[in-house]
């Protein structure tokens, strides 16, 4: 039965894993478009900055508490505080960062939050290797994301019935970047993803019930794609063909509607980070669009909290089930990431506040009477034609009700920082800087702007392990306690 057993034995030659690696291996910086190289700079620079805010975190407190427990080799740095820490859990912490404020970049189409992963498992990567330069971190960076990306789409993976949310896929980012900066030929890839595919798991469960292990999941990716890496170049042999073959991704994952063509299409002439978007506010994408919008109708028609009565917002289906329901839960959040998946909560904070921001998540502001109040008086509707966009993240339509008796409105399509409304270096500097104040330990201001600068032209660094030394604090010998952090008000 040659049929059965080609599904079982062997390399497949139409198996596309390997062609992706031969990619992979053979792609430079130099073969990489300008500006999907500058787009992955940006993002690289957004990604340590939103780390310096995430710093500060309970589940990163938590996790960072652990990884001190642990004790171990002094391979890689952590960010802020520059304690020295087995590779894989500096991959863990600094992801966990970049990830629990929510700040982080992503790709409407298919609702992925590409970078924070394969970024800092490749900075961890490099510290353990001796070091790297801007170009090679651009290029793994790129190469990384390009493939995540590519394979969400050729899985069709954000249907209604699919469980698996982005950070399933974010180890096979990570064991890409990492492989990329250690120099992989095309086997060593196929081991690392072949490694990194046996680590897959993270459903939409944790986002509906408001668990904060979400704050971590892209970390204990990020953890485990840079162990694949490890065990890769340690001998051990991963699955070769992890997407079509018998139990690869496609089945193992209940992809319906499996498309090759999105997969290989382009490959080495498209990258697929140029459709990605930074995101200036710390909340789920489907809220953002909301909170862009009230921010502008409130600025275009000099309105205040006072002038407003409800509020009306009119999304998509998978916004309305994941950000808008169960309506209790939404317009009183009772956790930290509850909130940040909440556009009912948002909304209301950012009428009553005039902004969206660290302050607006803390317990403090979950509590706050007025938000409250004005939370129970945001309605959301689902749009039938919204729902006709091929898109996951979707555009929305807002509508203010006002208190004398009048309505302002606007459809939000590309709020700033999307891909097609893209944010600058200076605001993306700005935001740095604004992330830098929220640290868990304050950061010497005049390395802040150096490494700003530094990232800025990343593609001239010649080691990107000076950037990490820029940010963290300086201590006067060893042993010496963290200084404690700042408590003045940070807007």
């Amino acid at each position: 039965m040659p049929d059965v057993a080609s599904r079982w034995y062997g390399p497949d030659e139409h198996e596309p894993t390997m062609a992706l690696c031969e990619h992979l291996a053979r792609a430079t910086y130099d073969d990489i478009p300008d500006e999907s190289r500058a787009y992955a700079t940006r993002s690289i620079m957004d990604s340590f900055g939103i780390a310096l805010a995430g710093s500060d975190s309970p589940s990163v407190r938590m996790a960072l508490g652990l990884v001190r427990d642990w004790a171990g080799k002094p391979e890689a740095r952590l960010l802020v505080t520059g304690e020295r820490v087995p590779a894989p859990n500096a991959a863990l912490v600094n992801t966990a960062m970049a990830r629990a404020r929510l700040l982080d970049d992503m790709e409407e189409g298919v609702g992925d939050h590409p970078t924070v992963a394969p970024l800092h498992a490749a900075v961890a990567a490099a510290e353990m290797a001796g070091g790297c330069s801007g170009k090679q971190l651009i290029a793994a960076v790129t190469l990384a994301s390009d493939l995540i990306l590519r394979i969400r789409y050729a899985l069709h993976s954000e249907t209604r019935a699919f469980a698996w949310c982005t950070e399933s896929f974010a180890p096979l980012a990570a064991a890409v970047a990492v492989g990329k900066v250690w120099g992989f030929d095309a086997n060593g890839f196929a081991d690392a993803l072949g490694i990194a595919y046996q680590q897959l798991s993270s459903t939409w469960l944790m986002h509906q019930e408001g668990a904060s292990i979400h704050h971590l999941q892209h970390g204990l990716a990020a953890h485990n794609g840079l162990l694949s890496a490890l065990f890769a170049r340690g001998g051990i042999k991963g699955t070769r063909n992890m997407i079509e073959r018998e139990y690869g991704m496609i089945h193992a994952l209940g992809s319906t509607a499996y498309d090759r063509s999105l997969l290989l299409d382009g490959l080495g002439k498209h990258y697929r980070n140029v459709d990605i978007t930074l995101k200036r506010y710390p909340a789920a994408g489907f809220t953002c669009f909301a909170i862009d919008g009230v921010r502008e109708l409130l600025r275009r028609h000099a309105l205040s909290a006072t002038d407003v009565q409800s509020a009306t917002v009119y999304v998509n289906e998978r916004a309305y089930l994941r950000a808008c329901q169960p309506e209790a839960i939404k317009r009183r959040p009772p956790s930290l990431v509850h909130a940040q998946m909440s556009i009912p909560y948002t909304v209301a904070a950012t009428i009553v506040r005039g902004d969206f921001f660290l302050d607006e998540l803390t317990p403090e502001s979950l509590t706050d009477p007025a938000i409250l109040s004005m939370a129970e008086r945001v309605r959301c509707v689902v749009d039938p034609e919204l729902d006709k966009l091929d898109t996951v993240v979707a555009p929305l339509k807002l509508e203010l009700h006002l208190t004398n008796g009048e309505t302002r409105g606007m459809r939000v399509d590309y709020p700033r920082g999307h891909a097609r409304n893209p944010m600058t270096l200076d605001e993306i500097a700005e935001k740095f800087r604004r992330c830098a104040g929220y640290a868990e330990q304050p950061l010497d201001q005049a390395n802040v702007e150096k490494a700003i600068a530094a990232l800025r032209r990343l593609e001239s660094v010649p080691d990107v392990r000076d950037v990490m030394t820029l940010l963290t604090v300086k201590r006067k010998r060893a042993g010496t306690a963290p200084a404690k952090r700042r408590r003045t008000a940070r807007k």
